[in-house]
């Protein structure tokens, strides 16, 4: 069973939505825990303003009972079992509570609120309160039942005398005060939870309305992963479909870098490898052009010949023979070449590194090539300094890079042409230096002396040159070498070949 594809622009999606639900869900959780205890909170705030009040008119009415020719000590024995009489002056203070609160939009004062036993007490300072907006209705005493039945009137030695015979233990209780002494006491019951219906219509509007907002908050989450999904995976789409295409072999692929963040930089580093392999591609069919072009020729001239001999248009004797050997050696070693130039691509070259003496090894060369230099009129000079010039190599293989450079120079510099050959410590490098007099290279085809197979027009056929792989050959060995090997326009006319090598390091400077 295959596996289901699912695109990373819907991963995405899915992942900024679950997000989005996880923060409206917590929201309207803690709105709603919130609102719960805030709208709690305020209900006893009310009825803290309503207590004052209320011991306001109690205190009144004790006046009054006094004045009428009542002993204190029996100022409150009118309302001994009379809870009709009880609630009428609830609700008148209940109706001035709220005439209070409609006409100034405060309550002025402050009250003591004495909280549990009278052991416990805590100063609380009632200050001037607005309504809170959107509060529900008020209606009856304070819109939550009927508050004489949860108010409870103490005399001054906190006995019961009317309303709520068992007030709760943590009830807030406020004094009565006459001329300064008090002479009773008002408990109410605080609220732990909403009963009245009012109150309870005004919570379920109120939690409904958030998670309204949760849902609207949950679709504006949907919109906005929609529209940063696209926003941010457009690069990558254009990148995968860029890769696809190279994948296909269109290595004219490129993407327009249009930021500097890692998708810009991931852009600019697909363009850089699209133009390496672009590169490698034409290098690829170039190569495999040459090389059948370079070995198409012996063999059609070696098979005319033998055809010739078939024939008997040509008589087999030395001279064909000989013919058909130098088209041999030249296939041989164009082989040869191409085999050395692959093991040096791949790094498998095989090296024997040791201490060379340079100016030695180059002695070793000039001599081995000095009848050849003679045969075509060219002076050669090798100009050393007089001190050790030693680098860390293969003999062998430096050998064979002088070696191919002579080669180049005995094939392509001009009869009775001039070569100087310098070699001299520069810094930490060895610097030797191939000189001739003529002919030039353009400055544009100076580069392009290292690629496989090329040659300068007019100087660099096959009638005098060879198969074009020569230094190309010579720069793998000097790189792996870590040295370099360039080309320049020579003081004397001609080409200039500078090779450079890092100078051997002696064995005790190694070990420090």
């Amino acid at each position: 069973m295959r596996p289901i594809r699912i695109a990373i622009a819907f991963k995405l999606f899915c992942a900024l939505l679950g997000a989005g639900i996880v923060m409206a869900t917590a929201m309207g959780v803690a709105s709603r825990i919130s609102f719960q205890r805030g709208f709690l909170g305020y209900l006893n705030e009310l009825e803290t303003q309503r207590m004052v009040t209320l011991t306001s008119n109690l205190a009144e009415v004790y006046r009054a009972r006094v004045a009428a020719g009542a002993a204190p000590a029996d100022a409150w024995a009118f309302l001994h079992g009379e809870e009709d009489e009880w609630r009428r002056i609830v609700r008148a203070s209940d109706r001035s509570f709220r005439a209070s609160r409609d006409t100034e939009g405060r309550v002025d004062g402050a009250s003591t609120i004495e909280l549990g036993e009278p052991a416990a007490v805590a100063t609380v300072a009632l200050s001037a309160s607005r309504p809170v907006a959107g509060a529900p209705p008020r209606t009856g005493a304070t819109g939550r039942g009927e508050p004489s039945r949860r108010t409870t009137l103490l005399d001054a030695r906190r006995g019961v005398v009317a309303g709520n015979p068992r007030p709760a233990a943590d009830a807030l209780v406020g004094p009565i005060m006459v001329d300064g002494k008090t002479v009773g006491w008002v408990a109410s019951a605080p609220f732990r939870e909403l009963t009245d219906a009012a109150d309870l219509s005004f919570q379920e509007r109120q939690t409904a309305a958030a998670w309204y907002i949760a849902a609207l908050a949950v679709l504006l989450a949907g919109l906005t992963a929609w529209g940063l999904g696209r926003i941010f995976l457009a690069p990558a789409q254009g990148l995968a479909r860029a890769i696809h295409q190279l994948a296909a072999g269109r290595f004219d692929t490129r993407l327009s870098v249009t930021s500097s963040d890692e998708l810009g930089r991931l852009a600019a580093d697909f363009n850089r490898l699209a133009n390496t392999l672009e590169r490698n591609e034409n290098l690829r069919r170039n190569f495999m052009a040459d090389v059948s072009h370079e070995l198409r020729t012996p063999l059609a001239i070696m098979r005319g010949e033998l055809e010739a001999m078939e024939d008997g248009l040509q008589p087999l004797d030395g001279r064909s023979i000989q013919s058909l050997q130098s088209e041999v050696a030249a296939l041989s070693k164009l082989v040869d070449d191409i085999h050395q130039l692959s093991v040096a691509d791949v790094g498998s070259l095989s090296y024997r590194r040791v201490a060379v003496d340079v100016p030695a090894l180059l002695e070793q060369a000039v001599e081995a090539f000095h009848d050849r230099l003679q045969s075509r009129g060219i002076s050669a000079q090798l100009h050393v300094r007089a001190e050790p010039l030693a680098v860390t190599g293969d003999p062998d293989r430096l050998q064979q890079v002088f070696q191919n450079i002579l080669e180049n120079a005995v094939r392509y510099a001009d009869q009775d042409a001039r070569m100087r050959i310098d070699c001299q410590r520069r810094g930490a490098e060895v610097e030797i230096g191939f000189h001739d007099s003529g002919p030039g290279v353009a400055d544009e085809n100076l580069a392009k002396l290292f690629d496989r197979f090329y040659r300068v027009e007019g100087s660099r056929n096959r009638a005098t040159g060879g198969s074009g792989l020569g230094l190309s050959i010579c720069q793998s060995i000097v790189a792996a070498h870590g040295g370099s090997l360039v080309a320049s326009r020579s003081p004397l006319g001609g080409l200039a070949l500078t090779l450079r090598l890092p100078v051997a390091v002696a064995t005790a400077e190694a070990k420090a």
